[in-house]
């Protein structure tokens, strides 16, 4: 009966089905903000049954000179971090996993302007500011 109880609650876990807000550590967010020069920040939170999930958004200038170099570049500073790909996004998308802090997922792609997305003020503001916004990732945090 107990093995029944603990394997529901970790089912209830990982399908979100908790009680509390998920977070990524501060201390992820100043890894991964290591890895360029940040111009913008927001956080986005959603609600999953009794709890609530927050996404935090970076705008990050790598140093790229289009989408792709600047993909490349910050694949490979994750790397360098310990973070492992988890799937690739043509074209330019990547999903990655820390293998430091448990749980923690990030997502990044270059901004496309030809794309029709919905960004927060704060990501938008920053994009629609930039001279060369195709230079810039957009990367996106969670912690399950």
């Amino acid at each position: 009966m107990a093995a029944v109880f603990l394997g529901v609650q970790f089912l209830v876990a990982g399908c979100g089905l908790f009680y509390g807000t998920s977070r990524v550590d501060p201390a992820v967010l100043d890894e991964v903000r290591g890895i360029g020069r940040v111009l913008g920040e927001a956080t986005v939170e959603g609600d999953y049954g009794a709890g609530a999930e927050v996404t935090d958004m970076l705008v990050i200038d790598v140093g790229g000179a289009n989408g792709q170099e600047a993909a490349d570049r910050a694949d490979a500073l994750l790397l360098e971090r310990e973070w492992t790909v988890v799937a690739r996004m043509p074209p330019h998308g990547t999903q990655m996993r820390s293998t430091i802090w448990d749980g923690v997922y990030l997502d990044f792609h270059p901004f496309y302007p030809e794309e029709d997305k919905s960004y927060p003020d704060e990501i938008a503001k920053v994009i629609e500011a930039s001279a060369k916004p195709e230079t810039l990732l957009i990367v996106s945090l969670d912690q399950t």
